[in-house]
């Protein structure tokens, strides 16, 4: 069964909204990818929950899809991991 989901509204200016369009999977996706990055890189969520998140399939596709972001998780004193 699939965890409840939560809808959210943006506005993005149109140029903005036109050059996340292109990449691939468009603004919606291009949104949810930059929070799940950003969530993680500060800690609030762990790989997991990004892989839950975005729909991954595997702990290797979510691990490569961190890599690519360079989504280093920080330490407190502002250090990456």
């Amino acid at each position: 069964m699939r965890a409840p989901t939560v809808n959210i509204a943006i506005d993005i200016p149109d140029d903005i909204e036109h050059i996340l369009a292109a990449q691939a999977g468009g603004v919606s996706r291009a949104v949810l990818e930059a929070v799940a990055i950003e969530a993680y890189r500060s800690g609030t969520i762990t790989s997991s929950q990004v892989q839950q998140m975005l729909g991954l399939r595997s702990r290797w596709e979510t691990e490569s899809f961190l890599r690519r972001a360079i989504a280093y998780l920080s330490r407190k004193d502002g250090k990456e991991i």
